[in-house]
C-alpha cells in the first residue's frame, strides 16, 4: 500500500500524483463517492486498475462500475479472504465481481 485517502477527492489527487498500479476504493466516501472517484481516476490514470469495496450490496452497480472501467468488487465482509486474490486476478487481466459470501473465484 502506498497511500490512504481521506475522501474521494483526496483519492483522485493521490492517484494522479502517485500513478498506482491498483487502487482500492470504498463506494461510500465523502467528497466524491466511490463511483465518481473511480471514474475520475480511470480518466486521469488510465493504466490504474480500480477495485471497489463496500459493506452494502453493490450488485446493482456492477454494470455501471464495469462501464467506467472498474475491474472488481470485494465485499468489506470478505476483504480478509478475497482482497489479495482479487488484486492478483485483476493484475492478470481478469475481473473480480463477487457479492458477500460468494466463493472466491474470478469472474470471466
Amino acid at each position: 500500500m502506498c497511500a490512504e485517502a481521506a475522501d474521494g477527492v483526496d483519492a483522485v489527487e493521490k492517484a494522479k500524483s502517485m500513478s498506482p498500479d491498483v487502487v482500492v476504493l470504498d463506494l461510500a466516501m465523502g467528497g466524491l463517492n466511490g463511483v465518481e472517484a473511480a471514474g475520475q481516476i480511470r480518466a486521469k490514470c488510465p493504466a490504474a486498475i480500480v477495485l471497489v469495496t463496500s459493506m452494502y450490496d453493490a450488485k446493482p452497480l456492477f454494470p455501471r462500475l464495469q462501464t467506467i472501467g472498474v475491474r472488481g468488487f470485494v465485499s468489506k465482509n470478505d476483504l480478509g479472504t478475497d482482497l489479495l486474490p482479487a488484486i492478483d486476478a485483476v493484475l492478470k487481466g481478469r475481473s473480480w465481481f463477487l457479492t458477500e459470501g460468494e466463493c472466491s473465484r474470478p469472474a470471466s
